[in-house]
């Protein structure tokens, strides 16, 4: 990363729907990395005062009107604990990829979590990430009110200067350096899977299919007979070995066997989706050399995902293009997040060109 000067803050957010990552540029040109879980808790303070709550490990973020705390939310990876330890239902901000549009609180708690990961700051530069809209799903809100409400948050935050960058397209920016910013990146999320095929650095072919983690325990739930989601959810972040989903007992080994089909299914499904797009896509490229598949995204993370994608995609027939390799992003937690502040980067190097002239 080129060295900018003379920005106050520069940020990249991967605004995804289970977590939100940043990656804020440092004076000394690091980059540091932080992440929340995208759900939360809301406690009414007449039950729980903020005093209290700065006494327990949790973590929160509190509203205040006219300095009085109204409101008490306990967000991140402690949602997900409670959660599963109290049967409870958590809220979600972001629903397929997008804000949601049944949480009534989804653009207040989003501001506080926000500001949490990057804080304020005054003429600040920020780039986050956005879906494309879904190619299956014809009930998935506009991904136009989606970005409106990011621009909102962060120009509340001080960042006067906000782009929103396709997901799957920041992933070649973070890990497609060598071939020259082509490749094919797929970002396998929470809500969505989202898609691009770069050429250079520019995006010939993006779109979204609504399956993604969530698709996955939603109906690993319903084949097992599960009530609450988030223990599917548990027991796939946890040791689950797509190659060898035994379990410690009978009951989580029926689990991980219905994750396995489920994730077979999805990544085949998506892989022919590609094919189909491809071919109504007129003016996408015609690549003859041969080009890398990328993968990230938190629903890539079990152990064996990279091997089951390769089964799957040898079983592929007439895929558009020469494949010189199928890997997993350095980070796949984080590419997306790197990739929107290389990208925040070239926006302010740009900036700062455009004044010395």
């Amino acid at each position: 990363m080129r060295k900018v000067i003379k920005m106050n803050k520069i940020a990249g957010i991967d605004c995804g729907t289970m977590n939100i990552v940043s990656a804020i540029h440092l004076p000394d040109n690091k980059v540091k990395i932080d992440m929340l879980r995208n759900m939360f808790l809301e406690l009414n303070p007449e039950d729980m005062s903020s005093n209290e709550m700065s006494q327990t490990n949790w973590d929160y973020v509190e509203q205040k009107e006219n300095g009085e705390t109204t409101k008490l939310y306990i967000i991140g990876e402690d949602t997900f604990k409670l959660a599963n330890s109290f049967g409870k239902t958590v809220s979600r901000p972001m629903v397929k990829g997008v804000i949601s549009s049944t949480e009534i609180y989804s653009k207040d708690v989003l501001y506080l979590m926000t500001e949490k990961l990057i804080g304020k700051t005054k003429d600040g530069l920020c780039v986050y990430s956005i879906p494309e809209q879904s190619v299956d799903d014809l009930n998935m809100p506009p991904v136009s009110y989606h970005v409106k409400v990011w621009d909102k948050i962060l120009e509340s935050l001080g960042y006067t200067n906000c782009f929103s960058l396709n997901e799957s397209q920041s992933i070649i920016y973070s890990e497609c350096k060598d071939s020259g910013y082509t490749g094919i990146a797929l970002s396998f999320g929470c809500g969505l899977t989202n898609c691009c095929l770069c050429y250079k650095g520019t995006p010939t072919l993006k779109f979204a299919i609504a399956r993604g983690g969530d698709w996955i325990d939603e109906n690993t739930a319903k084949s097992i007979g599960i009530d609450v989601v988030t223990r599917v959810t548990r027991v796939k972040e946890s040791d689950l070995d797509l190659l060898n989903p035994s379990g410690k007992n009978k009951r989580e080994t029926m689990v991980k066997e219905a994750l396995v089909n489920y994730y077979e299914d999805l990544i085949n499904h998506i892989l022919e989706v590609f094919k189909e797009q491809f071919q109504k896509a007129l003016d996408c490229l015609d690549i003859d050399d041969e080009i890398p598949i990328i993968i990230s995204g938190g629903t890539s993370k079990p152990k064996g995902f990279l091997d089951l994608f390769t089964t799957v995609f040898k079983k592929i027939k007439d895929f558009p293009y020469s494949i010189s390799e199928i890997k997993m992003a350095s980070d796949p937690m984080t590419a997306v997040a790197r990739g929107c502040l290389i990208y925040a980067l070239w926006k302010a190097n740009k900036k700062e060109e455009k004044k010395n002239e």
